[in-house]
């Protein structure tokens, strides 16, 4: 049996058109595909490579938020110790304040009761002058 020659559909002797019909019949069908394979190929290693660089971005992007979070923290717990010490020595110059006025205070209760002593005297001799008066008048 004579061997068949695969590009001629009548075992006659192929032509350069039925050889360029073959060659390109085979490049549209397997160079579609190997090239959207490369594309694909190329596209997703573009993307992934943004992705990557996106959360490489968005890491940095996070921790400087951290690191600008956690000074801001910082900052106001010192502004915060810094107004306990400045309340608590605020606190300690009106208690010695108050110390002074409460002993100024006992001063004068002390000579209002001095004070209160004689006006109940007073009124005492005011009385019994009235009480005179009254008698002589009647």
């Amino acid at each position: 049996m004579p061997k068949e020659k695969p590009y001629s559909a009548h075992n006659e002797p192929a032509t350069k058109g039925d050889v360029e019909s073959i060659v390109t019949k085979v490049i549209l069908t397997i160079i579609p595909p190997m090239v959207e394979e490369i594309v694909d190929r190329k596209l997703d290693e573009k993307l992934d490579k943004k992705l990557d660089e996106k959360f490489d971005a968005f890491a940095v992007m996070v921790g400087n938020g951290f690191a600008d979070t956690q000074a801001q923290i910082n900052e106001f717990k010192s502004e915060m110790y810094e107004f306990k010490g400045e309340t608590e020595q605020s606190i300690y110059e009106l208690k010695a304040d108050m110390g002074h006025v409460k002993k100024r205070l006992d001063g004068v209760e002390n000579k209002l009761d001095g004070v209160e002593g004689a006006i109940n005297v007073m009124t005492g001799m005011w009385r019994d002058h009235e009480t005179r008066i009254c008698a002589l008048e009647n």
